[in-house]
């Protein structure tokens, strides 16, 4: 995944190699572009990588989030943010009896 940096803002997220005009130059980037431009040239078009910092876990007793993009200016890159945040415990009780006493029935 990659973002264009215009003025030092995210102007736009790009989940797979698309086509795409540069808003600032008005240069049109084909398709596979990204695929095929070294780091230097992405940067240079203001491309950059986005990586993922923290982690998830299992969302059968978390919640599970990620941040917004973040830009930093400073380091040239662009991340996202994962965190996990514990369920209620009670409710993960009440669903874990439910799903026991849906099998033990569907058992009989």
């Amino acid at each position: 995944m990659y973002a264009l940096i215009v003025d030092g803002k995210i102007n736009r997220i790009m989940r797979t190699s698309v086509a795409f005009k540069h808003p600032t130059t008005g240069l049109q980037y084909p398709r596979n572009w990204i695929t095929l431009a070294t780091n230097s040239e992405r940067q240079a078009a203001g491309v950059y990588e986005i990586t993922y910092s923290g982690d998830t876990k299992d969302s059968e007793y978390y919640d599970n989030s990620e941040s917004a993009p973040v830009y930093d200016a400073s380091k040239g890159t662009v991340t996202i943010t994962k965190s996990a945040s514990a369920r209620n415990l009670a409710s993960v009780k009440a669903r874990k009896l439910q799903n026991a006493r849906d099998d033990i029935y569907n058992a009989l």
